[in-house]
């Protein structure tokens, strides 16, 4: 009866989403052309960058078609990604993380790559970047998602898949575009679109240009959550925080009113030619610093945020010989990743002062890919990659803001309460460990079909690093296809999690008066840098089974089992000296511990025409175990099932969506010793759009989307360590965002 409760939830959803609108609707077989092969077989370029199906790539891929889009409501890629099988979100978990992503049951959003075509736009380095609403899909053509290791292709950080938004040219926009809506938190969300042909046919020059610009006060947790935020609704209204976790040692700080703004804004320009492109992409997210920490150890204060800008600027040409027989694509990109000098926290780790931080990287990378067709199905791939990165890792607590401008080194900074030492009367110098370090990139792929059923990919990437040295790794993939209304898929592929330099060099600690010995200090605690740090690996196996009964509804089984070592965590070394002085505990980032991760999906597909509207829906069911380090997993939940239907009758779209996921375990453990855990919970999501018709000059619709529509309260784990965390996060209560759009 257990294993039938399991799986019940999942075939009632399949009864709701499939065969009741066939009951209440009517079926009618004339889909006027329409299927599911259109709608979800779209070309991707990120499983193999070069174009082909997602049911011949030799990864576990899923595309997301302008159409599905526009009538599920996605605004930005963290709306889209709730509901892809395999992946679980968690929002509001951490300070400086804000939202975690666990893929295929391996948590951290440093562990896949983000391109905005096909340009790497999340951090190169691999340091902290919070995936927030920056991402914007208000230009997307479609979004490509590779679940699995892909090092073979693309190197560092591609650990468990890759995300590529492809945005539309100038000549591939109909129209302009405008965007305002408002709602619940003072939330509000604007955005433009324009493109422009500047040829006479489709193949002439185009210029495209998208502003997005997102800002919300963010939920009002002392409210929705009263005994979760019951310090702040009674012991902080009198202004008293606790020092530090197990101690009753209290610090008297003067009352904030509650504040957990968050805001994002993108702004995207490309020419395109006619064999090259210039473009620019610019991106900033900030959030509260204070998020996933009890308020008896943070204040939710409007100056405390962490914000992040990123920027890059790239160009692209292609060469294509007169035979078709090969083509030339060259990249070049320089991006610039910042922590801005602002950001600060207000914690007990702060002694509830300003704790300002800052970090900048800069990347310039150059790309030569050449693709040559070697007749009777067989395409050779050769790539030569080049990356020149210069980091200054994310500081400590400084006591005023980072000036940009000026050296490191000459700003003053000392380590807190070095000063109190007698042998150090100016303080001992803050440490800034700026490192300059390059990675050279060599790869190679075969794609040959062998026969009409059997598809080969073979491909193997080194990279030379000259901060962590050299990694190499293989990728094979098999697509059988016994059958017209059968696919199936055996993978095998390996990946390395590059140590940024935001873990290697991290350096932050402070002191204070040694009483035993006046004029003298001693520190509790440290965390001091390992130039050491290795890169993880993982290597894993993936299979997929695809069974079209017609073009109307498919059935999709997959699995992986991925093993990884070499898991960069925090561990402690004990007492010892550090800057000379006697530290109580010291800790680093070191290479310690294995992990698994197995398990599948089962995914049904339908695309359904009846009299007066069309029905497109899914229901997915996700099993997902291992252990780290023989531990539970953490931010993993053992079921989840995710389902949706996008109902277009006329010009009304309903697109209401299901998200269920079981328990999930945290990092951290209770006073018995047992691993804290968020408890299972459903939230639904539903998005409305109303078109009118369109006239001469413009096409005007009304939306309205309503989150969480239950008003659930429930949790995720918390990534907060130390005790001053959450046992379980506290999630968005339901929240309703209304607005309109013009395309003119």
């Amino acid at each position: 009866m257990k294993k039938f409760g399991q799986f019940f939830p999942f075939r009632m959803v399949v009864i709701v989403l499939y065969l009741f609108p066939k009951i209440l609707l009517g079926q009618n077989n004339d889909l006027t052309g329409r299927s599911l092969e259109s709608l979800l077989n779209v070309p991707i370029i990120a499983a193999s960058a070069m174009e082909e199906k997602p049911s011949d790539s030799p990864a576990t891929a899923y595309v997301v078609s302008e159409e599905t889009i526009l009538n599920r409501g996605y605004n930005n890629l963290l709306d889209l990604l709730e509901d892809i099988p395999e992946i679980e979100i968690s929002q509001y978990t951490g300070n400086a993380h804000g939202n975690t992503l666990t893929i295929q049951g391996v948590n951290g959003d440093r562990r896949f790559q983000v391109m905005i075509d096909g340009i790497q736009v999340s951090p190169v380095t691999g340091n902290l970047y919070s995936l927030g609403r920056q991402f914007s899909l208000k230009n997307a053509k479609q979004v490509e998602i590779v679940l699995g290791p892909v090092s073979a292709l693309y190197g560092a950080n591609v650990f468990t898949g890759a995300i590529n938004i492809v945005t539309k040219t100038g000549r591939e926009m109909d129209h302009d575009s405008f965007s305002s809506a408002v709602g619940s938190n003072n939330s509000r969300d604007f955005s433009l679109t324009l493109g422009k042909n500047l040829g006479n046919d489709f193949k002439g020059d185009s210029v495209a240009i998208t502003a997005h610009q997102y800002s919300t006060n963010g939920p009002n947790f002392p409210k929705n959550y009263p005994d979760d935020f019951s310090w702040y609704n009674n012991e902080f209204q009198s202004g008293r925080m606790l020092n530090s976790p197990g101690s009753t040692a209290e610090s008297a700080v003067p009352y904030r009113p509650f504040n957990a703004d968050e805001g994002a804004s993108f702004v995207q320009g490309r020419f395109n030619g006619k064999d090259f492109e210039l473009g620019f992409i610019n991106m900033n997210e900030s959030h509260s610093s204070s998020l996933g920490m009890s308020p008896a150890f943070a204040i939710y204060d409007k100056d405390a945020v962490f914000k992040t800008e990123y920027t890059t600027l790239y160009g692209k040409h292609s060469y294509t010989a007169k035979n078709n027989k090969w083509n030339l694509h060259s990249l070049f990109s320089h991006q610039i990743y910042e922590l801005v000098p602002q950001s600060l926290f207000l914690d007990s780790f702060s002694g509830y002062k300003p704790a300002y931080k800052y970090g900048k990287d800069t990347s310039d990378d150059l790309e030569e890919k050449l693709s040559i067709n070697l007749g009777k199905n067989r395409q050779l791939l050769l790539g030569l990659t080049y990356q020149k990165i210069s980091s200054l890792p994310r500081t400590g607590d400084l006591p005023y803001p980072f000036d940009p401008n000026s050296s490191a080194d000459s700003q003053g900074y000392i380590y807190p309460g070095s000063e109190l030492s007698t042998k150090h009367p100016e303080g001992i110098p803050e440490q800034f460990n700026k490192t300059n370090y390059s990675n050279f990139g060599g790869y190679s792929q075969l794609q040959l079909q062998t026969d009409s059923m059997c598809n080969w990919t073979l491909g193997a990437r080194y990279d030379s690093n000259s901060l962590y040295g050299a990694t190499f790794n293989p990728r094979v993939g098999l697509v059988l296809k016994p059958h017209n209304k059968v696919n199936i898929k055996f993978l095998f592929g390996t990946a390395f999690l590059a140590p940024p330099p935001d873990k290697i060099f991290e350096d932050f600690g402070s002191f204070v008066v040694d009483k035993k010995n006046p004029g003298d200090i001693k520190s509790y605690f440290f965390h001091i840098s390992n130039p050491n740090l290795k890169p993880e690996k993982t290597r894993s196996t993936q299979t997929e089974f695809t069974y079209s009964f017609d073009n109307t509804l498919r059935l999709t089984l997959n699995g992986y089992d991925s093993w990884i070592s070499n898991i960069q965590q925090v561990v402690s070394l004990g007492s010892g000296t550090y800057l000379n002085e006697p530290v109580k505990e010291i800790e680093t980032a070191a290479n310690r511990g294995n992990a698994r991760t197995y398990g599948g999906t089962i995914r049904l597909d339908s695309l359904q025409s009846f009299k007066h509207c069309d029905v497109n829906s899914f229901v997915a069911f996700t099993y997902s175990n291992g252990d780290l380090a023989g531990e539970p997993l953490p931010f993993s939940s053992r079921t989840s099932i995710k389902a949706g239907s996008s109902l277009i009758c006329g010009k009304w779209t309903f697109s209401p969506r299901l998200i269920h996921q079981a328990r999930s375990f945290s990092q951290t453990k209770d006073s018995q010793g047992n691993y804290t855990s968020s408890p299972p919970f459903s939230v639904i999501n539903l998005y409305i759009k109303h078109s009118h018709s369109k006239n001469a000059r413009f096409l005007l619709s009304e939306f309205l989307n309503l989150t969480n529509l239950t008003d659930a309260r429930y949790y995720t784990p918390d990534l907060a360590g130390g005790g001053v965390g959450f046992t379980a996060n506290p999630q968005e209560p339901r929240t309703i965002t209304g607005g309109i759009t013009v395309e003119f």
